[in-house]
């Protein structure tokens, strides 16, 4: 079920402001697959449901309740792991450059599990501004609008930078099992202020994140025919059950269901 709304950018005051401006709510069967070019800024809020989502290969998890914010040219992968309820806004123009701007320094998308409830309030408000035309339609969309795209510039893009930079390092070596102590050293600070960046940016502290991005990796693995045993190794657990628990535990299957998964 998809519901859509393409506000007029010719009037005021979307005129000059935007080129394209989409409002869209979507409920989404589980198992769906999307990959695309994102040819414009995407603000998308999960309503209910869950979908792990890949930005340039970097893994992340579309929550109930999170806010996800990604900018043009970067490739986005999208599978529905739950059934999804997501609300979203599609946008190109000269009022997406400042987000634009903190969106690369946060290696091109954001992800926040527990975002402020005003931003939330006004993405909504624009998403039934948009589908509904109702009378000053574009006038709500824009004061909407404004405060998402403002809060989300404004934030603070260093730790976008921290994200970026530990799923590197986890990419790089899966199987280590990321103590935040083990994080912190590589990362050059204090394990204080790496628990204190995470919450920042995600509403959680560094674990579950985690664990969540080595699930994600082992997940590739037996979509692409690898046995559970061999993945646990590869993924440096003692033993296949151990591995088998967390995965049901943070990607809501057993490993042995990604083999009817696409790749």
């Amino acid at each position: 079920m998809r519901r859509l709304g393409l506000p007029s950018v010719t009037l005021p005051p979307l005129m000059g402001s935007f080129t394209n401006v989409s409002c869209v709510d979507e409920l989404v069967p589980a198992d769906e697959t999307f990959s695309q070019i994102l040819g414009e800024c995407a603000i998308q809020f999960t309503a209910n449901g869950e979908a792990d989502i890949t930005v340039d290969g970097r893994a992340m998890t579309h929550r109930s309740g999170s806010l996800f914010a990604v900018m043009p040219g970067v490739e986005l992968i999208e599978r529905v792991t739950k059934p999804w309820h997501v609300r979203y806004v599609m946008l190109r123009g000269p009022w997406c450059s400042p987000l634009i701007d903190t969106l690369k320094k946060s290696g091109g998308a954001v992800m926040l599990d527990r975002p402020p409830k005003p931003w939330i309030t006004a993405l909504n408000t624009a998403v039934d501004a948009g589908i509904t035309g109702e009378a000053g339609a574009t006038w709500h969309i824009a004061a909407a609008l404004a405060a998402v795209l403002g809060g989300l510039a404004a934030s603070d893009s260093g730790q976008g930078d921290l994200l970026a930079e530990v799923g590197h390092l986890i990419d790089a070596a899966p199987e280590r099992p990321w103590s935040v102590v083990a994080l912190a050293r590589s990362l050059r600070l204090a394990p204080r202020t790496v628990q204190q960046r995470f919450r920042q940016l995600t509403g959680d502290g560094p674990a579950r994140w985690i664990l969540q991005r080595r699930m994600t990796h082992a997940r590739l693995l037996l979509q692409r025919g690898m046995p559970v045993n061999e993945a646990a190794e590869r993924l440096g657990f003692a033993n296949p059950f151990h591995f088998s628990r967390a995965f049901k535990r943070s990607m809501g299957m057993a490993p042995s269901a990604c083999r009817h998964l696409p790749a």
